[in-house]
């Protein structure tokens, strides 16, 4: 595929795109074949991934609080003092 429409897929939010574009611009940069770039892009998309549940892990907590929170307030709308 020419340069010209993975960019416009790229910009349109296509991931494969996206990471096709990284492919290409390790060929670019490294000087080498996109069989030769495979090994660097998935050492990059390992790092990348490394530490992505503990960026994670704020939103799921909020995501937890919420939903027992929810729970633990659906028992206190039945309770006449708690109301």
């Amino acid at each position: 595929m020419p340069n010209s429409t993975i960019l416009q897929l790229s910009l349109l939010g296509d991931q494969d795109a996206r990471e096709e574009r990284l492919i290409r611009e390790i060929m670019t940069v490294e000087k080498c074949s996109w069989i030769e770039a495979q090994p660097i892009f998935e050492t990059m998309l390992a790092e990348n991934r490394k530490y992505q549940s503990l960026i994670n892990l704020p939103y799921n907590i909020g995501i937890f609080g919420a939903v027992a929170m929810g729970i633990g307030s659906f028992p206190m709308v039945f309770d006449l003092n708690t109301c």
